[in-house]
């Protein structure tokens, strides 16, 4: 298993636009630089996004796809044009409460405040120049035609009490790809990895069981 992150939300010294085409080509090259042929690919939100993008184009280096909490399509430009401008104006701390309520339950803020302030540390840490530019790649991102054409194994996890990627935009994408699986887990938001831990890595444990050539298979 092979973690890849996305590396733009690191860059502070240039102006940058990014497209789910470029992060997922980043991702391409990351695999070539380490010799990898082809990875099971578990990709969040934005990492969601890129496995749709990989799926449907470079179907060779994908075995499976495992997309949680994520969007083929997530208007209004509105909303993307808005949370841009108010990171240049007043910096990332102007976001910090508004996202980690989008990320979190509120039962798990409350009952985990420590993990919490943690993911809200890494907010805080992350350059406003690389977070603009993922922006910039959602909001301008449009992969629906994009997943018919997913010919590989796939699974898609939705948190009920997502508000940042409802479990609607999960349905359409279990229903839009050929080969495709969908759970919903409930008592989570959108970093539902972190709320349902334990219920998420048996869920993704058992998809990749199921696959061939994993070290889950039997």
């Amino acid at each position: 298993m092979c973690p890849v992150f996305v590396l733009p939300m690191c860059l502070s010294y240039l102006p940058i636009t990014l497209y789910c085409g470029s992060l997922g080509q980043d991702v391409l090259d990351i695999l070539n630089l380490l010799e990898i042929e082809s990875v099971h690919f578990c990709g969040l939100s934005l990492g969601g996004m890129i496995g749709i993008w990989l799926g449907a184009n470079a179907p060779d280096r994908v075995r499976s796809l495992t997309l949680c909490c994520t969007s083929a399509y997530l208007p209004p430009v509105e909303f993307w044009n808005f949370r841009i401008n108010q990171v240049v104006e007043n910096g990332m701390g102007s976001i910090d409460v508004e996202v980690k309520d989008l990320l979190f339950s509120p039962a798990f803020i409350e009952s985990d405040l420590a993990a919490v302030e943690a993911i809200g540390r890494q907010l805080l840490s992350t350059s406003s120049v690389g977070y603009n530019g993922c922006c910039a790649a959602i909001r301008d991102m449009d992969l629906q035609d994009c997943l018919k054409e997913i010919p590989k194994s796939s699974l898609v996890i939705a948190g009920v009490d997502d508000l940042a990627t409802p479990p609607d935009h999960g349905r359409l994408i279990a229903q839009e790809i050929p080969n495709c699986d969908y759970v919903e887990f409930k008592n989570c938001a959108h970093f539902l990895n972190i709320e349902q831990a334990d219920v998420f890595n048996k869920t993704l444990s058992k998809f990749l069981g199921k696959q061939k050539g994993t070290f889950l298979d039997s």
